[in-house]
């Protein structure tokens, strides 16, 4: 039996899992497309035919999960070695169902390639032969949930899930491991070229609405293990789930990996996880300026420098003609002078 683990996050809490030793980690539960700003809402039992969507089981499950509202009971219920968060599920569009006083929170996201599972659901809930045909939908923005609204709602959270006496099957702190899980800046294309992720991702402003959060969940747990975020990530092109800021390269997440087995001591390695984010972040630095510059190999534009090299030579001897020409004729005017005074004398 491996360690018990609950995985609760986005992709990237999940994908770098693959990475550590097989059968180390046993994952009791895994959720996801479930913000903590969500979870404060009502729960509402909806027919399973409600959510058969042309998705994965995973997305049905966790479209269920967003109506239902339980996950932090089934957090708890596993009685997990560790808990494994990250909050970067609170970067998407939100809404709100309110129907007979109550008022269920529920989030976007892209269900497969035609667009996103929200219209479906609306017609599903409030559709001429919806579910619920009295429902009224309000859309928050990405991005635009209200911090105080987010300090609540993870305080709340940080109470549900932390061992106490009157919550024995809670987490101690130093059973909770956070992974910062931003949004990468650049991708390396197939040139080996790094590139801006299309403006549509909007890297800058969800990762300065994310950090806000993070930062207060250390306020709120300020002895959880938090594996950092390194600085120069990258996405990875090739990655399995196609491009995305948040799908990272094989080194960011072998590094993820390579912490969590420190603090859950399965790896005896003498380093710490901060002491491995600043080697990543460095290593991350270097693969940067390798990709930025240009290479040794690249002959074309050394052959340009040399023919700009040969042009400014060749000019130069033009000059240097030329003044020496002006020499040879200032030297036949002093030899002539010379001459016609000697004549003189």
């Amino acid at each position: 039996m491996g360690t018990k683990v609950c995985v609760f996050g986005c992709c990237v809490t999940s994908d770098f899992l693959k990475y550590t030793f097989p059968d180390r980690y046993e994952i009791c539960v895994r959720l996801g497309r479930n913000p903590v700003s969500t979870l404060q809402g009502d729960a509402i039992q909806l027919p399973e035919s409600m959510f058969s969507f042309s998705t994965s089981g995973f997305n049905q499950r966790m479209i269920a999960k967003q109506f239902q509202n339980d996950c932090v009971e089934q957090l708890l219920n596993a009685q997990a070695d560790y808990l494994i968060l990250d909050f970067s599920e609170e970067r998407l569009p939100q809404y709100v169902l309110s129907y007979e006083g109550k008022h269920y929170h529920i989030m976007d996201f892209w269900i497969n390639q035609e667009g996103n599972w929200f219209p479906q659901v609306k017609e599903a809930l409030v559709g001429p032969n919806g579910l619920l045909p009295n429902a009224l939908i309000s859309a928050i923005p990405a991005r635009t949930v209200p911090m105080e609204t987010i300090r609540e709602t993870y305080h709340s959270f940080v109470q549900a899930i932390l061992k106490s006496d009157s919550n024995p099957n809670g987490y101690a702190p130093e059973q909770i491991i956070v992974i910062e899980s931003y949004l990468a800046k650049g991708i390396l294309n197939p040139h080996g070229k790094l590139q801006k992720f299309h403006p549509k991702w909007h890297v800058e402003e969800t990762n300065a609405f994310l950090k806000p959060i993070y930062e207060l969940f250390y306020q709120l747990v300020p002895t959880c293990h938090i594996i950092r975020f390194p600085d120069f990530t990258f996405g990875n092109w090739y990655h399995i789930w196609n491009s995305h800021p948040l799908h990272y390269t094989d080194a960011v997440y072998r590094y993820i990996a390579t912490a969590l087995d420190i603090i859950t001591g399965h790896n005896k390695y003498l380093s710490t996880p901060e002491k491995l984010w600043k080697q990543q972040s460095l290593e991350n630095q270097l693969a940067q300026r390798v990709a930025n510059a240009t290479p040794l190999y690249d002959v074309a534009p050394m052959k340009r420098r040399l023919e700009q090299a040969e042009a400014q030579i060749h000019t130069l001897n033009e000059v240097i003609q030329k003044q020496q020409e002006t020499i040879d004729a200032l030297q036949v005017q002093i030899n002539q002078w010379n001459a016609f005074q000697s004549d003189k004398e």
